[in-house]
């Protein structure tokens, strides 16, 4: 009877352990998502932003993605943040309106290219 209730236990033991260390992973998974998403959108604004920086004209892009994002607009950098977590990146061209927007998902930014260099705006 006792070896019963020992091999009872020690499956329960095993179960719970294994249901925490699958847990740990699906956090972990879930936190390097959000980072990737976030340095996504970094990337696509910094290349946007440089595409334009080429030509006369106009693009917008729509932030994707769960939360609130800040972006800070330096004249040769853009700094995405969500949670405190930032992702830089360096754009080639010059951004005359150095700014700090709160965006959210489904906001458009509007990139437009004038004559003095690159303006970023919420639309």
């Amino acid at each position: 009877m006792i070896e019963w209730w020992a091999s009872k236990t020690g499956v329960i033991i095993f179960i719970v352990i294994l249901t925490g260390i699958l847990l740990v992973l699906v956090g972990v998974e879930n936190t390097s998502f959000k980072k990737e998403e976030l340095v996504r959108n970094a990337n696509n604004i910094a290349l946007l932003i440089d595409s334009i920086g080429t030509k006369q004209g106009v693009t917008v892009y729509t932030i994707e993605g769960t939360g609130t994002f800040i972006l800070a607009l330096k004249p040769s950098s853009v700094i995405l943040s969500r949670d405190g977590v930032p992702a830089e990146r360096f754009v080639l061209s010059t951004i005359k309106n150095a700014d700090v927007l709160s965006l959210s998902e489904g906001d458009v930014l509007v990139i437009e290219k004038k004559l003095d260099g690159v303006y970023v705006s919420k639309q």
